[in-house]
């Protein structure tokens, strides 16, 4: 890939060109700062296909750095990876709510940096973050009809600010089970019934009604202090403080209502149904926990048979439900999760050798930098 490395301290920034460009598959350029990175963002051809940004920046912090690539169109996908000796929560929100894809804390496991630029690889690489093509751009291509979007392809939306992509997500929900004082609960919203509305609604139509019912997430169930995904599949995931969690009865009957409302009276005698999953606590858990609880709370769907149209819905259905799609990718990502966390990282090439130096001798010079000076 092509990464753009910002940080405002020279030596960190050496250090983390010098380890990515020893991997022999990466173009690193550097920034001293995010005015410096936005001349190089504006001019860069190729586009970047990832950057790896510091938050605590003088003049423009990371933050703002990461909404100004966000409004680039050519990087609206690429995968940021943020930067930073901030482990508080409200720094954890304020990143992903800006566009970042992931987030790594100082002082740097560079082991474990590796792999987040090689999981950033495969974000950038996912075929449903590619833009949709322009078939209108050429006179030949002026009458081709492009193919239909799969059900399972995830939405956009963005009209509502802590709504991330499913990667962003995913890597949100891992960061947030790390810390101690997050106690946040993650669970899952099912359009019950989206599928039959795919197969015979227009597509612009189809984003609609997923737009209305994230609508009715935000209104309900998201605020203070949470986010939502959604996955495709007519399956949306959903994060909030613990303590702000309601009666699971409670909690559906409140987006149903808030969904009927946006619905009108024109909404039709089989209009779908949102069923809500009991939620999963979040709190110190290893990746591949975190991960589990995400499987989990796409399981408690199941559990939840209620909606307007339960009572002419099979058991054979129930196990075709729209959830299998997401519990299979979920447990395809915790099995890779494992196999990241399990996996010693390979030495053949002296990599791990020079890490580990050149590791020490930043850091040295860093601690020496911050040691205050002793008085008589």
């Amino acid at each position: 890939m092509k990464i753009l490395v910002v940080d405002d301290n020279e030596s960190i920034v050496n250090l983390l060109s010098d380890i990515l460009s020893k991997t022999g598959f990466h173009t690193v350029a550097t920034a001293l700062g995010s005015r410096e990175a936005m001349d190089l963002i504006r001019s860069a051809e190729p586009a970047f296909d990832c950057f790896v940004v510091d938050i605590q920046m003088p003049d423009i912090d990371g933050i703002e750095l990461t909404r100004f690539i966000r409004s680039d169109p050519r990087h609206k996908q690429a995968p940021v990876v943020i930067l930073t000796a901030m482990h508080q929560k409200a720094y954890l929100d304020r990143a992903f709510a800006a566009g970042a894809t992931d987030y790594a804390t100082k002082p740097f496991n560079f082991v474990e940096l590796r792999k987040l630029i090689q999981s950033a690889r495969k974000v950038a690489m996912d075929p449903t973050r590619q833009p949709a093509p322009d078939f209108a751009a050429s006179e030949e291509m002026a009458n081709v009809r492009p193919i239909a979007r799969s059900f399972d392809e995830p939405v956009a939306l963005p009209d509502i600010a802590n709504a991330f992509g499913k990667f962003e997500f995913d890597n949100y929900v891992i960061q947030l089970a790390s810390r101690k004082l997050s106690r946040s609960a993650v669970f899952a919203v099912e359009l019950r019934g989206a599928e039959e509305l795919f197969k015979k609604m227009p597509a612009e139509e189809f984003d609609r009604i997923v737009a209305m019912t994230a609508k009715a997430i935000e209104a309900t169930c998201l605020r203070p202090g949470g986010a939502l995904s959604y996955r495709g599949s007519g399956i949306f995931m959903v994060t909030r403080p613990i303590w702000f969690m309601k009666p699971l009865v409670t909690c559906q009957q409140r987006i149903n209502a808030a969904f009927d409302k946006m619905l009108g009276q024109d909404a039709p005698e089989d209009a779908p149904s949102l069923i809500v999953g009991q939620p999963v606590a979040l709190g110190m858990m290893s990746r591949v926990d975190a991960v589990a609880a995400l499987t989990h709370a796409v399981a408690n769907l199941e559990q939840n048979p209620s909606g307007r149209n339960s009572g002419n819905v099979s058991q054979r259905a129930f196990l075709r439900s729209a959830t299998m799609p997401e519990k299979q990718r979920l447990e395809k990502l915790s099995y890779e999760t494992l196999l990241r966390e399990t996996m010693p990282e390979e030495t053949n090439d002296g990599w791990s050798r020079i890490l580990s130096r050149k590791t020490r001798e930043t850091y040295a010079d860093r601690r020496t930098d911050m040691t205050p000076a002793k008085t008589g």
